[in-house]
């Protein structure tokens, strides 16, 4: 039974080490597409911008297979930022589809003849 236990929490484990290592992967590339793509510079602007620890973006960049556990802190302030930005290019994309409809229109062009 001890057994069992241990090797279901062990799976849980690797379950929230893997989300948590693919939503700061994600928040990673996205800081590091606006800083020349320097790993190192995303890796600080996503802790400062998000507000996650430098410390915990960077074990879960490279040091992934080594960690047993993650504070759920961590966890939460990953999701909450993955949110924020998924909202953020959700609400940029509705906008340059109303200035795509804006310039298909047919009263765009007769003000542009």
């Amino acid at each position: 039974m001890v057994s069992a236990v241990r090797k279901n929490a062990c799976h849980v484990a690797t379950n929230v080490i893997g989300e948590a290592r693919t939503l700061a992967a994600f928040l990673i590339e996205i800081e590091r597409g606006r800083c020349g793509g320097d790993v190192e510079v995303a890796i600080h602007r996503a802790a400062m911008i998000y507000g996650v620890e430098e410390g915990a973006l960077r074990s879960l960049r490279y040091r992934w297979r080594d960690l047993h556990d993650i504070k759920a802190s961590v966890l939460e302030r990953l999701r909450e930022a993955y949110e924020a930005v998924y909202e953020r290019e959700r609400r940029l994309h509705q906008v340059q589809q109303q200035i795509d409809a804006t310039v298909a229109s047919p009263a765009f062009e007769l003000v542009d003849a």
